[in-house]
């Protein structure tokens, strides 16, 4: 069975198809303005001769099973931040890369398909969100205490007040009885 990919290059994800062997089939335009790599220097080469991070076993028992029909597989490039660098060294650049297979005919090759998006933008804007959130969180505890403070303030107003009150009336108490005994 011989597929073509062609039609990736129209998808703006990055998409790469490596087979069993991690022989890179397919690498889409995205994919090369993504990582500034053509192409053509990379077709037919063994994806871990660009990308190291391939060779470690962690990866392999997570993608193996993808040519035997497996689930598939999302990697969180905060955890794994060196898999497919971009031209952009001096960005930091967030994705998320999702690995599926192609399932083919009986008896011939299965392919895994890697789908690398940039979520930079989302991830900036989740992470303004919880600076943001933080902040909201810092200001509410500060006012509580705040609250809390003047609460007990004014606690000790109302006593000061009562305490001259009673004073005033013992005052008055005095004044009146000395009158009486005039």
């Amino acid at each position: 069975m011989n597929l073509s990919f062609e039609l990736f290059d129209y998808i703006s994800d990055g998409i790469c198809v490596i087979n069993s062997k991690y022989k890179v089939l397919f690498w889409n335009s995205s994919m090369e303005n993504f990582t500034g790599i053509d192409r053509k220097d990379i077709l037919d080469k063994h994806l871990a001769d660009r990308y190291p991070v391939f060779k470690h076993p962690k990866y392999s028992l997570r993608i193996d099973p993808l040519f035997t029909g497996g689930a598939p597989i999302i990697i969180s490039s905060q955890l794994n931040n060196t898999i497919f660098v971009s031209k952009e060294v001096d960005l930091e650049i967030s994705q998320e890369i999702t690995i599926n297979s192609i399932p083919t005919s009986k008896g011939h090759e299965s392919y895994a398909v890697f789908n690398v998006k940039d979520i930079t933008k989302l991830s900036n804007r989740i992470n303004d969100f919880r600076l943001k959130h933080k902040m909201l969180l810092r200001e509410t505890i500060k006012r509580e205490t705040l609250e809390g403070e003047l609460r007990q303030l004014l606690t000790d107003k109302e006593v000061l007040i009562q305490e001259v009150h009673h004073r005033v009336k013992n005052n008055l108490m005095l004044v009146s009885n000395l009158i009486n005994l005039q």
